[in-house]
């Protein structure tokens, strides 16, 4: 599975920026938006800011990828409504507003959500997805 496959799973395709201007720009916007009760406006520019692409790309030992980018979003349940079907939460007890992961055993790719931080990993075999979500399940058990 290439990036641009892993991208799209994650509706992240649209518009590229490399200047976090953009990003603070359409953040302020959402939120004035949001508390403006404009709700359609605030849905168009959430998906403008989930649009940005991965700011890091980071090839494993292992042979899988880690993505990373930063949405200026802090809330998981807004970040969760971008996700396709496909994803199913995994629970830990580390949930909260602020922190989420996320799998898709689909496509064989983990995603977590903190504050706003995401990282993605891609894995390159059934067997490596697995072994991802089992360090997964293990470092969230123990906070």
């Amino acid at each position: 599975m290439d990036g641009q496959t892993i991208v799209d799973s994650l509706k992240i395709d649209a518009l590229w920026t490399e200047s976090r201007d953009e990003i603070t720009r359409l953040s302020g916007e959402y939120w004035e938006a949001r508390n403006k009760g404009k709700d359609a406006k605030a849905r168009e520019l959430f998906k403008r800011m989930g649009d940005l692409k991965p700011y890091r790309r980071t090839e494993r030992r292992d042979g899988s990828t880690l993505y990373s980018w930063t949405m200026l979003v802090t809330n998981r349940y807004i970040f969760d409504e971008g996700l396709s079907n496909d994803w199913k939460t995994l629970n830990t007890q580390q949930d909260a507003p602020y922190y989420g992961v996320w799998i898709n055993p689909v496509t064989m790719e983990i995603v977590s959500f903190c504050e706003g931080d995401i990282t993605l990993i891609a894995c390159h075999s059934r067997e490596a997805y697995e072994e991802e979500v089992y360090k997964t399940v293990e470092f969230n058990r123990h906070g």
